[in-house]
């Protein structure tokens, strides 16, 4: 088919291209070098607080869907193998569809029978995003948000749903304090951020 040919001449054509200008554009960011080390500071100093903490019953003890949260951290540190703003926004439908799935998971176990929102995914993936903690995560992001913004077809629908999902959850873990975590207090969540 012809439409698909050029499709893939495309595809082709802009992995070519930000290959050449990845990095000069990654540089433009203006979360690069300092906004990224203040993410990726917060988000270790995240990484002693359990899944309870986040609301996220699933991963206590093993869990049953602990495949899934480990694929999901896998395809979310992914995103630093690749340049194409497309296959960055792979990554990160990925990685928010396989937190989507177990988090569903866990809610048809439990005979919940709400549909899966914002409210039950954000703390599942924020908890999937301060174990990641993929390099150069605020950069990359903008460069997401910037580039795709030009591509209709991509920068819709499930694209920009798994985007805004990922957006959040690092802004949550950016401002969270021990009014929004469960089962710690506020002395015990700054006493952890300071040892880790």
């Amino acid at each position: 088919n012809g439409r698909e040919w050029w499709n893939d001449v495309k595809d082709h054509l802009e992995r070519y291209i930000f290959d050449k200008v990845f990095k000069v554009c990654l540089m433009a960011s203006p979360d690069y070098s300092e906004g990224d080390a203040v993410i990726a500071n917060r988000l270790a100093s995240l990484r002693f607080l359990k899944p309870r903490h986040w609301y996220v019953d699933s991963l206590e003890g093993g869990g049953e869907n602990g495949r899934e949260w480990e694929l999901a951290q896998r395809e979310l540190c992914r995103i630093v193998h690749y340049q194409c703003p497309k296959d960055l926004m792979g990554c990160v439908r990925a990685c928010v569809r396989l937190v989507s799935l177990s988090v569903e998971a866990r809610m048809s176990k439990h005979e919940d029978k709400a549909a899966l929102g914002a409210d039950d995914l954000l703390p599942a993936l924020t908890w999937i995003v301060v174990q990641a903690n993929p390099p150069n995560l605020a950069s990359r992001m903008w460069f997401i948000d910037y580039f795709m913004r030009k591509d209709v077809s991509e920068s819709s629908g499930e694209g920009v749903y798994c985007f805004i999902q990922l957006a959040s959850a690092v802004e949550f873990a950016k401002e969270c304090d021990a009014g929004v975590l469960a089962d710690i207090t506020e002395t015990e969540l700054e006493n952890g951020i300071i040892e880790h």
